[in-house]
Order: structure tokens, then sequence, then C-alpha cells
């Protein structure tokens, strides 16, 4: 399933979202060239899947940084047979050739747990300054609340953001789904609630 989509600065195309192994979603990402061929330089066949064991994960939002490092966020969560974990809001960073940025949180990878009944981010944005945005929802348990996450370049949370990295609004049922920077670096977010 396709759920996102960009063009690199030379012409190449990113298309992510997420493919079915049996039971299992996985984060998928693929590049093409401008005529439409895969590109081969990206991870040795154009495509790069990430696959877990007992695990449900699916990218929504996708960004090129202006190094050419690609962003791609959605949620992720892992089941066994004793528990079934709510999803959490998952961030990873990849190197031009699809590789993933060991340099940027932990060997690439960002993961916000802070809701205890779930999150998942839907829409991602990156500041002139190099601050990453994500926006989606947080479930606390008894209430579902627009979520807005902002990290440091390096994937660090940006504690000068809101408390902690964080701001939510709570109105009835909440969810941001798409987000947008102003001149002014004021952040706008559309989504759902539900009366």
């Amino acid at each position: 399933v396709a759920t996102a989509m960009a063009i690199q600065s030379d012409g190449k195309i990113l298309l992510a979202g997420y493919t079915d192994y049996g039971f299992d979603n996985n984060f998928a990402l693929v590049r093409f060239n401008s005529d439409g061929t895969l590109d081969t330089s990206f991870d040795g066949d154009g495509k790069r899947v990430e696959v877990y064991d007992s695990s449900v994960d699916q990218a929504y939002a996708l960004a090129v940084q202006a190094d050419g490092k690609i962003l791609l966020a959605g949620s992720t969560a892992y089941y066994d047979q004793q528990t079934n974990d709510p999803p959490y809001s998952h961030l990873r960073r990849y190197n031009t050739d699809g590789s993933l940025d060991s340099v940027f949180g932990t060997n690439g990878v960002v993961s916000y747990y802070g809701h205890q009944a779930g999150s998942e981010a839907y829409t991602l944005a990156v500041q002139p300054d190099g601050k990453i945005l994500l926006a989606g929802y947080g479930d606390n348990g008894s209430n579902r609340e627009m979520l807005v996450l902002r990290y440091l370049s390096t994937g660090a949370a940006d504690t000068g953001f809101g408390s902690s990295g964080q701001v939510t609004s709570y109105v009835s049922y909440d969810g941001a789904r798409t987000l947008a920077l102003q001149p002014d670096d004021k952040i706008l977010i559309g989504g759902d609630i539900s009366a």
C-alpha cells in the first residue's frame, strides 16, 4: 500500500508505505529513476523493506531533508502470544543509498512511547532549521488526542517545544492528519474530531 510520495532534487521519485508479509505489515520504501525504472543504486535493488518477526509496521509520511537524507514516519507494534501491545509512533532516517542513518536516534530509528494506549504518526515536515515535526494522535487510555512531536536533527526530542518535545490537544476524539509550516515558522495542524 502506497501512502506517501516525494521527489528528490535530482528528479528521482520516492514512494513509501507498507507491504504485507504474511500476517504482518512492514515499512516499505522504493526509489525510481525519473523515467520510472527502479533505481538499483538504492539499497541494491531500488527497494527497502523493514521486516521484523511478529510485528505490524505502517509508514504514512515521507520527507526529504535538504542534505538528501530520507525521513519515514508511521507506527509500529510488536505482538507475541502473551500481549497485544498498542501501536507507537515511529520515525526512521535513511541515507541517500537506502541504508539506515546510524547517527540518527538509535541506529537510525526514533520511537515515541509517551501515551499508555499508543500513538501513530500520520504526517511529517522538516523545518528550515532542520528540526523535524511529526503529528498524529496519542491515546492515554481514556482519550485520544492530537499529538505533535518535534525532534532535533539528531533524532533527540526538542525539549524546548511544548512539554519535553510534545504538544497535545484534546476536544473529543482527535487525530492530526496533516501539517504545514507558515513563513513565520508557526505550525498549522489539520485533522479530525468527534463531537
